[in-house]
């Protein structure tokens, strides 16, 4: 059962839910396995952009590459990078353009029934928005998160069944850069450049619940369920996202989902519930086929995201 493979997809999927739910959901089904692998995959994130009249959902997909190496049977390390992308056309001849970027790496540890691990992840984030006939840039954001988080987490395995429970912590730093053309709006209010930081910090609290089927010595199924909870316990990013200039119209900046997203948590609530479905299929002792999907249990957006696998293991 290829174990490790599984985990390293649900990783590779850390920006459409959480990079600290998603390490949670990896330690499950990767402590109790050790083997090297790579991988490739494909994912959807949806993302919500807020302009005057109407919001928009936008859903950027794109591939990524992963690498896990075990350097011994306790100590293993794990690289990974992800590119999406999407536009669209809304009302009033306005076009969005957005793309995303995000790389990471992680420590990890087990031993026995536990499991630690410390990661960090940086993401770059970028919306363009064209307004007018003449299809000038209106506006401009670069956001940045850098992020550093560590899990605790303890394991069993009965016959064919896991069961985890996980607790974590993480660290977010966030800087948005925002320029913009006053000259492609009636008023020249807006400023050319306004640029914004921030930090958060959250504790994360999770179980899960895996079962692999073994078809064959070499083929089998493992299916897992995941439910996490994370609270905010420091940073306001609320204030930060109202000192961000207006988008066409005025509307003031947009509240697109997503954890790694400093607008994401620009909201009331401190509190954020996600629910994350794994399935995964051996197809021979070295390849698998990994499916997984998260959805959030809080807020107005409940699109879920997505990532399809691909991994070999040496």
């Amino acid at each position: 059962m290829n174990r490790r493979s599984c985990a390293q997809s649900l990783q590779n999927n850390n920006i459409a839910s959480s990079i600290l739910a998603a390490t949670l959901f990896c330690s499950c089904v990767s402590s109790h396995s050790f083997a090297s692998n790579v991988g490739v995959s494909y994912s959807q994130l949806p993302r919500e952009v807020s302009l005057q009249n109407a919001d928009v959902l936008l859903k950027p997909g794109g591939g990524g590459v992963y690498l896990a190496l075990d350097l011994n049977d306790n100590w293993g390390i794990g690289l990974d990078y992800q590119a999406w992308q999407d536009e669209r056309r809304v009302a009033n001849a306005t076009d969005l353009d957005l793309s995303l970027t995000s790389w990471g790496g992680s420590l990890s540890y087990a031993r026995d029934n536990w499991f630690f691990s410390t990661n960090i992840s940086v993401l770059d984030d970028e919306l363009d928005i064209y307004a007018g006939q003449r299809q000038r840039r209106h506006s401009q954001e670069d956001s940045q998160t850098t992020s550093v988080g560590v899990i605790l987490a303890y394991s069993r395995v009965q016959q064919q069944w896991m069961y985890e429970v996980s607790v974590g912590a993480q660290y977010s730093d966030w800087q948005i850069d925002t320029l913009s053309d006053p000259s492609a709006q009636a008023t020249s209010q807006v400023p050319m450049h306004a640029q914004s930081k921030e930090n958060t910090t959250a504790l994360n609290a999770s179980v899960t619940a895996a079962h692999f089927w073994p078809l064959t010595q070499d083929q089998g199924v493992l299916v897992g369920v995941m439910l996490s909870w994370t609270y905010r316990v420091s940073g306001d990013d609320s204030d930060l996202a109202n000192r961000l200039p207006a988008r066409p119209g005025g509307q003031g900046p947009n509240n697109r989902g997503g954890a790694n997203n400093v607008n994401s948590l620009a909201t009331d609530e401190d509190n954020a519930g996600q629910v994350s479905l794994y399935l995964s299929y051996d197809l021979s002792r070295d390849w698998s086929l990994d499916l997984d999907s998260t959805l959030d249990l809080s807020g107005e957006n409940n699109e879920p995201s997505w990532s399809l696998g691909l991994g070999y293991s040496f």
